[in-house]
């Protein structure tokens, strides 16, 4: 069975955005012809998705490897199937979700559980290399005021006040999630607000809610008085960004360079990134290349 085929097979159980890997996301096997083969990294339809794509394309370019991008493939299910037919060769990833999509019964949280799973999980023919501290989780954010009022800067300081807080969301939160709240933090909120996502910081500006959940770019902010309250028990599993790329095709020395990447590149760095292209119209190349400069890549 190809690796496509069995990804297929765990799309059917869930919908998305032998093990040549081992642990710390190295190859047991390297093709002779990746030492001079053409690198193409492709991206999803998303804006993180196609600078951090950009990144690694910059990055493995500067170790002397022919590299092109092919960004915006379209959704997880189509990259994947551009991998497997080896359309491309690298994509940008986030390692919660993959998990979740390969292996929906995972129940890992924290980083390194869930990478630790996600290579074990991974179909023949597919790697990935260290993770980056940056990632695409949910955040709790509430306004510096309220925070104050509670001293609040964690999930935990918050704890039993829950009871008379709203939370606001751009979906109801996953019944996991609320009996993690409840057992992990003794948290259970006395309301859930749906609200579209533009609204959501409204919403605790206004006092419409006291509380809400911002996945993304949106969810690290230097220009506003918003709390960005600590996670420290993953009510949300981690969601770093890793390269996902074919079993041999990167040699020792572009793998390399990529978990040089994942050593430099965090969140807020990441929405910064985002904040850029979204707001000021730069191209994502651009903003990688700046980046990559910025860090001595």
């Amino acid at each position: 069975m190809s690796a496509y085929a069995r990804l297929a097979r765990a799309a059917a159980l869930v919908p998305a955005f032998g093990l040549l890997v081992a642990c710390g996301g190295t190859d047991s096997v390297l093709d002779p012809a990746a030492q001079g083969a053409t690198i193409v990294v492709g991206s999803a339809n998303s804006v993180p998705s196609e600078v951090v794509a950009h990144i690694y394309a910059g990055a493995l370019a500067r170790t002397g490897a022919t590299v092109r991008t092919q960004p915006r493939i379209g959704d997880r299910a189509e990259y994947l199937a551009a991998l497997d037919e080896g359309g491309i060769t690298l994509v940008p990833e986030i390692s919660g979700d993959l998990l979740d999509y390969l292996n929906p019964d995972a129940t890992q949280s924290t980083p390194d559980e869930v990478f630790d799973v996600l290579n074990r999980s991974l179909p023949d023919g597919l790697s990935v290399s260290d993770y980056a501290a940056a990632q695409d989780r949910p955040a709790f954010l509430m306004t510096q005021p309220r925070a104050t009022q509670l001293s609040a800067r964690s999930l935990s300081d918050v704890g039993a006040a829950c009871s008379s807080l709203t939370l606001a969301a751009a979906a109801a939160p996953e019944q996991s999630v609320v009996d993690a709240l409840q057992t992990e933090y003794g948290c259970r909120f006395s309301e859930t607000r749906v609200l579209p996502s533009a609204d959501l910081r409204t919403a605790l500006e206004t006092g419409d809610a006291d509380v809400a959940v911002v996945r993304g770019s949106a969810a690290t902010g230097s220009d506003d008085d918003l709390v960005t309250l600590a996670d420290e028990k993953f009510v949300y599993p981690a969601q770093n960004v890793l390269p996902l790329y074919r079993t041999g095709a990167l040699t020792d020395a572009q793998r390399m360079k990529l978990n040089i990447v994942a050593g430099e590149l965090n969140t807020a760095d990441l929405a910064d990134m985002v904040r850029q292209i979204d707001d000021a119209d730069a191209r994502p190349a651009d903003v990688a290349r700046s980046w990559l400069d910025a860090h001595g890549l």
